[in-house]
């Protein structure tokens, strides 16, 4: 995640805690919040090379945001979170240019509307995901957490997982600060609860202090 992210790490969840309504979130961390919890994606950055394309483009006040984006398969590309207000007929011309005069300098971008990460729950879900990050975890709950996906087959429901949590003040935020940090993978296709599935990720391991 961007070193200059606006979300900061958010303690004390429960399966009925409030939402963070996304309408108060800026589209920064919108977007930060919903490569967080793509599972295939293996970390994100900055991206100066597009942000310094913007202004030439007309579109240096246009709100847009950029981030740089590794994929599991070693695979880099550029996901640009448009503002609504931007994503119209009379801007979607210089976005395309941007497209262009990006793959000329080697950048893949991807334009995603702020409509489209909107979609509820998931985005909530996500930035409550993304609010947790950085959360301390004991490596012996992390370690507990591998053998028992393991012994599972490679996912648990989020309860059992927060069980394994045996030394965090908030077991489900220490879930949520490993999905955060993609030692782990959690399902959003149904709104967060204690059913919703934490998936193993190939390649992660639980050894290690932080994600790979």
């Amino acid at each position: 995640m961007p070193s200059s992210s606006p979300l900061s790490p958010m303690p004390a969840v429960a399966f009925d805690r409030p939402m963070m309504l996304p309408l108060f979130a800026p589209l920064a961390a919108r977007l930060d919040a919903a490569l967080i919890v793509t599972p295939v994606v293996t970390a994100i950055t900055l991206d100066p090379v597009v942000e310094a394309l913007e202004p030439c483009l007309g579109l240096g006040s246009a709100g847009l945001v950029s981030r740089r984006v590794r994929v599991a398969d070693g695979r880099r590309l550029t996901v640009v979170g448009v503002p609504g207000v931007v994503w119209s007929d009379t801007a979607k011309t210089a976005l395309l240019t941007l497209k262009a005069a990006a793959a000329r300098v080697g950048r893949r971008v991807l334009l995603v509307p702020e409509g489209a990460l909107d979609r509820e729950p998931r985005m909530s879900d996500a930035l409550l995901v993304a609010g947790c990050a950085g959360l301390a975890v004991a490596p012996a709950d992390r370690l507990s957490l591998g053998a028992a996906l393991i012994e599972a087959g490679g996912d648990l429901p989020l309860a059992d997982a927060a069980e394994c949590m045996t030394r965090a003040d908030d077991p489900v935020a220490a879930v949520l600060a490993l999905v955060a940090g993609r030692v782990v993978g959690l399902d959003l296709g149904q709104p967060l609860g204690p059913e919703s599935r934490v998936l193993a990720l190939e390649g992660r391991t639980f050894f290690l202090r932080g994600g790979r």
